[in-house]
């Protein structure tokens, strides 16, 4: 008499729920990115057998984007030739116009079809879409400026909250950004007048321009490419509101003209350069430098700021 088989009493899991911690297992394993391409594509299509393409274009982006620096760079230099010849392009530029990648991995992919000569439009956003308004000012001595990003934080768009960025056209800063403000949620009637109106009552004349989002995301961008070639990191509270940043202003819609920021600068710019604080601790104890008429620079006391 045969004997009945035992039921297995492990779980019954998929080959794709177990994709994730195969392809974690390949890329910390010292050594394996520096294998042959030709190794590291037999690996890769072992572990990626019988998977539809669609379901483990996901979860390869996100481990690759998880990854450490060193792995990533050699991934990203191998991987689009891989899924070239594994005809991934077609599910690539659909899960980017679909929207269905959050914005490293979609950054990441667009690289990747930009390498096969391909443009993926992506769609708007849900936090784009809740994009309010936005406001630039500037004194008249084109001294100080500002640009303010609000955005809706109901369903009923009824209250808003914000991001503010001050910018300084003076020396070291010459248009770079100098500090960032955090608005509070507020109702829209509240956040005008706490946050913009104020400036009517400035004591230095100040030309408000509200703009719409595309002309925000290129005049910020232009800001801080400014923090760039003046080598002035970003300010710390903007680092600390790095989530704020990549969901409601990153995510902002792009002319055909704008420039690229994708969040790899963003966290380049947090880590180089000269502190923001240190220069703002040295105009608030020593001295501010200005821009001359004739562009020469001139170091104004501190105390002379002190006594107006």
């Amino acid at each position: 008499m045969s004997k009945k088989k035992k039921p297995s009493r492990g779980p019954n899991l998929s080959p794709l729920s177990l994709l994730r911690p195969r392809l974690d297992g390949l890329f910390k394993n010292p050594g394996w990115a520096e294998r042959a391409a030709s190794a590291i594509y037999a690996d890769l299509a072992t572990i990626t057998k019988d998977l539809a393409t669609e379901d483990y274009l996901p979860i390869l982006l996100k481990a690759v984007n998880d990854t450490e620096v060193p792995t990533r760079d050699r991934l990203a230099e191998l991987l689009p030739a891989w899924l070239q010849q594994m005809n991934g392009v077609d599910a690539l530029t659909a899960l980017i116009t679909q929207g269905n990648l959050p914005i490293q991995e979609r950054e990441m992919a667009a690289l990747w079809l930009q390498q096969w000569g391909v443009e993926a439009v992506v769609p708007m956003s849900d936090h784009a879409a809740n994009f309010h308004a936005a406001y630039y000012g500037a004194d008249e001595l084109d001294s100080q400026g500002f640009l303010y990003i609000f955005w809706y934080t109901n369903r009923q768009q009824t209250r808003v909250r914000g991001m503010g960025f001050l910018i300084d056209f003076n020396p070291p800063w010459d248009g770079a950004m100098k500090d960032t403000l955090l608005f509070p949620q507020r109702s829209l009637q509240e956040a005008h007048r706490q946050f913009v109106a104020i400036w009517d009552a400035h004591d230095m004349p100040v030309n408000v321009e509200k703009v719409d989002a595309v002309t925000a995301k290129q005049r910020l961008i232009t800001i801080l490419e400014r923090n760039r070639t003046q080598e002035i990191r970003l300010h710390q509270d903007l680092i600390g509101a790095r989530d704020l940043f990549i969901k409601h202003i990153l995510t902002l819609p792009d002319a055909p003209d704008t420039s690229l920021f994708s969040i790899a600068d963003f966290d380049e710019l947090s880590q180089l350069g000269q502190r923001s604080e240190s220069i703002m601790q040295f105009e608030q104890t020593v001295g501010r430098w200005v821009r001359m008429e004739d562009g020469k620079k001139m170091l104004v006391s501190a105390d002379m700021f002190e006594e107006e």
